[in-house]
């Protein structure tokens, strides 16, 4: 997974804050660099939970979300059902 986003984005001609990326993404994206970049993990997840028997708790790790607790709830907001359901099936 990528690294987290730089304190500053450069451009030709300035230096700008990530706040001002920030905006500029969520503008084009609808979405915060945040929210985008959970989704990407959380689809990847998905992924790996429906075609490998590794554990819930290593495939966070793989998607770069380092608490379990942290990825069930993001899972289960974004999908509507925990990690564990897609698991079973």
């Amino acid at each position: 997974m990528p690294a987290l986003l730089p304190r500053y984005v450069h451009s030709p001609d300035a230096r700008r804050p990530a706040s001002y990326f920030r905006i500029l993404f969520k503008n084009h994206t609808g979405l915060s660099p945040l929210e985008y970049l959970n989704r990407v993990r959380i689809l990847r997840a998905l992924e790996l939970l429906q075609t490998t028997r590794e554990p819930i708790a290593e495939i966070a790790e793989e998607v770069g979300i380092h608490d379990p607790n942290d990825f069930a709830r993001i899972f289960k907001k974004l999908i509507g059902y925990p990690p564990s359901y897609f698991k079973s099936i």
